[in-house]
């Protein structure tokens, strides 16, 4: 899962045989390499190598005088934020919303 096969690594599509590499690309959000190899473990079945893992960021950024809001609560990120999926990473392209402290303004997002 999370890959689909790259078409344009194939140079005839009816020449998959024995020993044929096939290449992946990872979908948005994972990385890896991975390759479905012809008869690698049983003739005329494809063997797996490599797979696509989720990329994952740590804890958002510290802001001065500003306080991150994650989930239903509000975190000063010194310490593992709510709702931080494992505890302490982040899936990529998710947007951190931070709420100024008293005397401050502005609308910070990391």
């Amino acid at each position: 899962p999370h890959a689909s096969i790259d078409w344009g690594s194939l140079a005839d599509p009816g020449e998959w045989r024995f020993g044929a590499h096939i290449k992946y690309t990872c979908d948005k959000g994972f990385r890896g390499a991975p390759v479905a190899v012809c008869g690698k473990l049983e003739v005329g079945l494809y063997a797996i190598e490599g797979n696509c893992t989720e990329v994952v960021c740590g804890a958002p950024p510290p802001l001065e005088n500003a306080v991150a809001l994650v989930g239903r609560a509000s975190s000063s990120i010194g310490r593992a934020a709510a709702g931080a999926g494992d505890g302490g990473s982040w899936r990529m392209g998710t947007v951190v919303q931070y709420r100024c402290q008293a005397g401050y303004v502005g609308t910070p997002m990391a």
